[in-house]
């Protein structure tokens, strides 16, 4: 005879077992279908989960900014990035091109190389904020090869979150981590917060005035 205890364990046991298998997250990645224009300006890094892989950003970066700008097929996006190591500056030059229902970056790594890295990046959130919608945020999704549903293998996802303000408001940034954690299943607290505040004076130069609490934002 079976014994209460036995059968209140047992209730106890598929509780648990129920909990652990709902509360795993599937990578449901959102398919935005944005125009070539909405990538067009320049964007803040305001924070990145960096890949396992090194891919083409080191991973003790202080800072990044990266200017897309649309090229006159109307589709491709001429690339350039800018970012601070112990406060000098580096920059990186590539080339944006469409490619499953993202773009694929091919970037060279160091000027007078011929050495190119790919990496395919897709949006995973776009949002305007401001009185007349002068802030754009935005979210990179990237790895070298995606899967079908443009998935990344778990830990080799490099994720951007990228504003035009250096100090975009909190709402969008809570929307950005949101999406990341429900929708890509990374935790926000995989992510390092950038300094936004590097004023450039030549793509060589830096002169930090000192970064903000953003990591206040992702704690």
């Amino acid at each position: 005879m079976i014994s209460f205890s036995h059968i209140l364990s047992l209730f106890l046991l598929i509780l648990i077992t129920l909990e652990v298998v709902f509360s795993f997250c599937y990578p449901k990645i959102p398919l935005l279908d944005l125009q070539p224009a909405q990538y067009n300006g320049s964007w803040f890094v305001i924070a990145r989960k960096p890949s396992n892989s090194r891919y083409f950003l080191p991973k003790n970066i202080n800072s990044s900014m990266i200017s897309l700008i649309l090229n006159s097929d109307n589709t491709s996006l001429s690339f350039s990035e800018y970012h601070t190591v112990e406060q000098k500056c580096k920059s990186l030059t590539g080339n944006m091109t469409k490619h499953k229902g993202g773009y694929m970056l091919e970037v060279k790594q160091e000027a007078g190389t011929n050495y190119v890295e790919k990496i395919f990046f897709r949006p995973i959130y776009h949002g305007y904020s401001g009185e007349q919608n002068e802030e754009m945020n935005m979210v990179l999704y990237g790895c070298l090869d995606g899967n079908d549903n443009g998935g990344c293998k778990i830990g080799d996802e490099l994720v951007l979150i990228m504003s035009n303000s250096r100090h975009p408001q909190t709402l969008q940034l809570y929307k950005s981590a949101q999406v990341i954690e429900d929708e890509a299943c990374i935790d926000i607290l995989h992510f390092t917060a950038l300094d936004t505040y590097s004023n450039r004076i030549s793509d060589m130069e830096c002169i930090l005035t000192g970064p903000p609490n953003l990591s206040l934002l992702f704690a």
